[in-house]
């Protein structure tokens, strides 16, 4: 038996009779306990810190380690956040039922959903359909605004943190690591940490925080609903690329895939900034797709295949691209159907009567072939399929082996309000969305591009913007990189500069 945790039978607060422990995380203990004075079970929280918290006398909380470190302030917190938790009536988020201090550490009781974790259910039953991942993460989308209009942060939503009962109702638990936050400033906050799920901003005690971190864990908790995969973890992205929730699991629209890429950038103002944002992507994407593949409709099929088009490298390690200031024309490839063959039997005294109606005929069919051969020797060059230009409005010009990239396995087809802008993998925009700021195809190449060497596309206005987007810092005309002890990648100018960047603060003399 586990010394640190509460036995069974066991009596809190000379009311709550501990049955059963289910769960044990950083900051608590969960326990499953029966109310004697409502006669129904609960859940109960206890505010026992892992590595720091230990059992003394009687079974009481004490610290241990480090002296600097202040329990009783953390009882403190824990009380007060437990308070304004208690403000929150909402049906997706866990009801608190009572706040009481004994042992010399708090706890806080709270209604016993009688479910499964949402971890639990992917285990049990494999990656979720789309539809019904919809339906579970639209109610967590309601808890979390709730949350961020009150001014607090979950900052540890994860699928085992998700509850659902047997009637379908999503329930939002475990807020032990929940903490008010001020919208676009930097407070030293405790370092917590699920990877996975954490985005780069909780790897650091001293960091901006808001909406957009509670946002980053939602999209990863999505990608493993919708995979059935844990996502790479944040910290190790710079390293290795996140694969896309469609490559993981083929039947997943683009647009769900793409909003929840969206939701797990790792620069915090590349992501939706507010739940709402996530929440229209996401209810949005069904639509969207249809909406797509109705304008690739009206203007024609495109056939399932990729268009025949030579790749052009302009550096072989760095972009895979056109080079800059350069366009390439498509060769038209089908060939001018041609003219059918008629064959006429004379007979009888008809005979010059169809003599003429031949010869008619030969002559429209020769000048049917003509305006054929015309149109075919104009139209091949006439921009039926064409590539956007290569120039760029953002004004870098600089000298660097960098170049924006029109990916050459991409085209427009159509003309007019009718054209659309064919993807890499053959989906189909709208013409009027390519270059217009916003990534629509998978990888970027409706957009003028940089490809960084690990192959991530970025848009060229982050080039130079002062913060890294390659995992090398390819994207930067700052000087060299700078590879923390623990694998972080920083950018040299970052050394000394009185701010620490490594996780060990090695990049500060």
């Amino acid at each position: 038996m586990n010394p640190h945790l509460l036995s069974s039978g066991y009596l809190l607060y000379n009311r709550y009779s501990i049955q059963q422990t289910l769960g044990q995380g950083g900051f608590g203990i969960t326990y499953l306990a029966y109310d004697q004075k409502l006669e129904q079970e609960v859940c109960i929280k206890e505010l026992f810190i892992s590595g720091n918290s230990t059992r003394g006398a009687n079974m009481t909380v004490q610290s241990q380690g480090n002296s600097s470190f202040s329990f009783a302030e953390f009882v403190d917190r824990f009380v007060q956040e437990a308070k304004q938790l208690v403000r929150f009536q909402h049906p997706n988020i866990v009801r608190v039922i009572d706040i009481f201090q004994e042992n010399d550490t708090a706890y806080t009781v709270m209604e016993y959903v009688n479910g499964e974790t949402l971890k639990q259910r992917v285990q049990r039953i494999g990656a979720l359909e789309e539809k019904e991942a919809k339906q579970l993460i639209n109610q967590l989308l309601d808890a979390v605004e709730a949350v961020h209009a009150k001014g607090m942060l979950h900052r540890d939503i994860k699928p085992e943190n998700v509850l659902i009962s047997p009637e379908g109702r999503v329930v939002l638990i475990d807020f032990g690591s929940a903490r008010e936050f001020a919208e676009g400033k930097a407070s030293h906050q405790t370092v917590l940490i699920t990877s996975g799920y954490a985005p780069p901003e909780q790897y650091t005690d001293h960091a901006k925080r808001g909406p957009f971190t509670d946002i980053y864990a939602l999209g990863a908790t999505l990608y493993y609903l919708l995979t059935g995969q844990k996502p790479l973890a944040s910290t190790d992205r710079s390293l290795e690329e996140l694969v896309p929730p469609q490559q993981v699991n083929s039947k997943l629209t683009s647009t769900i895939s793409g909003a929840i890429l969206k939701a797990m950038e790792l620069k915090p103002s590349n992501r939706f900034q507010a739940i709402g944002e996530l929440r229209e992507a996401l209810n949005q994407s069904s639509k969207i797709d249809l909406e797509k593949s109705s304008d690739a409709t009206l203007i024609q099929e495109k056939p399932k295949q990729s268009p025949d088009i030579q790749k052009q490298v302009a550096s072989p390690t760095l972009i895979q691209g056109i080079p800059k200031g350069s366009s390439l024309v498509k060769e038209k490839q089908n060939s001018p159907p041609s003219p059918k063959k008629i064959t006429t039997k004379v007979t009888g005294s008809s005979a010059p009567k169809k003599r003429l109606i031949l010869v008619l005929s030969l002559f429209g069919l020769a000048l049917l072939a003509g305006g054929l051969v015309f149109w075919y020797e104009n139209s091949s060059n006439s921009g039926s399929y064409y590539y956007p230009t290569t120039s760029s409005s953002s004004g870098y010009e600089s000298e660097e082996s960098v170049d924006y990239v029109a990916d050459s396995t991409t085209a427009v087809a159509g003309d007019g309000e009718g054209a659309v802008f064919i993807c890499a993998n053959l989906d189909n925009v709208p013409a009027f969305y390519a270059n217009d700021g916003e990534c629509d195809c998978d990888d970027c190449t409706d957009e003028y591009a940089f490809q960084c060497p690990e192959g991530k596309y970025i848009l060229s206005n982050y080039l130079n913007d002062g913060d890294w987007d390659c995992a090398n810092g390819e994207d930067e005309n700052q000087g060299d990189v700078v590879i923390c002890k623990g694998g972080k990648v920083i950018l040299s100018a970052f050394l000394n500069d009185g701010d620490c960047d490594c996780e060990d603060c090695g990049d500060e003399s």
